[in-house]
Order: structure tokens, then sequence, then C-alpha cells
């Protein structure tokens, strides 16, 4: 399957749509389409729609407050969020992911949720790039092809030695790390935004793998042509 996606990507090609500047890459009948820096709250109301309609979530408020507090919390983040969205080829949304940059002055959700410092994580990974959240992911088409598609987008952003981390669900992590991503556990799973949440890290050039592999080379490749040009 990875074979079959690789020679269906383009390149990216930049579009102005709704006031938003968007980066498309076609994957034959599906596209992804990159945002950054933009609050987006239709992209929040797919992915609310997704987790509280999931059959195995479980929430202890309703919808309206669950997306409430979900739109406030990404338009506060909008600035350092990257968004890629999954849409099909009647340009609905199938998928959604994003990575949110962690500044001097932003504490990440992960951090705030679980309580979580993650100076002696990132002082055992040195050295390290920049250090990000992915969030908000969730897919409704052809899973494992989605899932593939949108973290090698995402990760085709990385550098080698970014730091990544993230709430996942217990089934989403395991899957993933069936793909090829070793993410390491920062502390114990709890629940969150309605399922059993594992906050996990990864570092981008020694933890991803299997299927992935290939990134990695091009952030070697990447890292290799920043240093010429120092």
């Amino acid at each position: 399957m990875s074979l079959l996606i690789k020679k269906a990507v383009q390149e990216r090609e930049l579009i102005c749509r709704d006031g938003l500047s968007l980066e498309r890459v076609q994957h034959g009948d599906l596209t992804i389409e990159i945002s950054r820096g933009c609050y987006r709250p239709e992209q929040t109301e797919y992915v609310a729609g997704i987790y509280y309609g999931h059959k195995d979530y479980h929430f202890e408020t309703s919808y309206s407050e669950v997306l409430e507090q979900m739109l406030e919390e990404d338009r506060i983040l909008a600035p350092v969020t990257t968004i890629y969205s999954l849409v099909d080829d009647r340009n609905t949304c199938v998928g959604s992911i994003r990575t949110i940059m962690k500044l001097t002055d932003c504490e990440l959700p992960l951090e705030r949720e679980f309580g979580i410092q993650l100076s002696p994580w990132t002082h055992r990974h040195q050295p390290i790039d920049r250090i990000y959240e992915i969030a908000r992911f969730a897919v409704t088409v052809n899973t494992t092809k989605g899932i593939m598609m949108l973290f090698r987008e995402l990760f085709k952003d990385a550098l080698i030695n970014d730091f990544a981390v993230a709430s996942l669900d217990s089934r989403v992590l395991r899957g993933l790390r069936k793909m090829g991503f070793h993410w390491f556990d920062l502390q114990e799973p709890k629940y969150y935004l309605g399922s059993l949440t594992c906050p996990v890290a990864l570092k981008a050039g020694e933890h991803i793998g299997g299927i992935f592999a290939d990134i990695v080379k091009d952030m070697h490749i990447k890292n290799t042509l920043s240093r010429k040009a120092e």
C-alpha cells in the first residue's frame, strides 16, 4: 500500500480559498490540504464530531460543551498550529491531524492536561531542533491508508532532531507502533477526550521506521544540506 501511495504523490501546490493559503498534495482520489497559522473551526468541528460519536468513547459532558472547549483551545493556539486535512473528490473532509509548535511562552495541551514537564525528556534527547505536539487526529475513510497519508505529509515537514509529543488513544497508539512509530511513554495513561489516552513522544530521526523509513532518509539529506549552507 505504501508503494501505491508514493506513486500517486504529486508535488505540493499553493492555492488560495476563502481567504486561506493552502498547500495541496494530490494522492489519487484524495488530497491533503495544509494550512499554517490559521484558525479553522470547521476542522475542529470535524474532529469533535468523530470523537463524540465514536461508539467506544464516553463523555461526561454534552457535545456542545466538548466542542466549545476544543474551539477555544484551537483558537488560542492557531498562530503556532499547522493543520493537515484529508479531503475526498467531493471536497469533504475525511481526515485531520495537526502540529502545535512549542514556543518559550507556550504551554502545550499535553503539558497542561497531564502535568508533564518536558525538559527532563528533551534533555535526554539532545540535540533537539523543535518541540511540538501532534493533536486532533481523526480519520473516517480507509483508515490505514488515511493514517499513512496524514502522517507521511506531517513528517515530510519534520527536521531530523524534532521532538514530537502526542496524547493518543491507546488503540490508535498500538496501530501506529505496528506501522513503525516507536513512541515511548511519558507517563501512565488516563481518560481524556472520551477514551484511555497515552501521553507519548518520539524523536523524528530516531523513532520512525517501518514503512516510513524513507522519510527519515529525506530528513538526513535535509539536515546535511542545512549544515553545508551554514
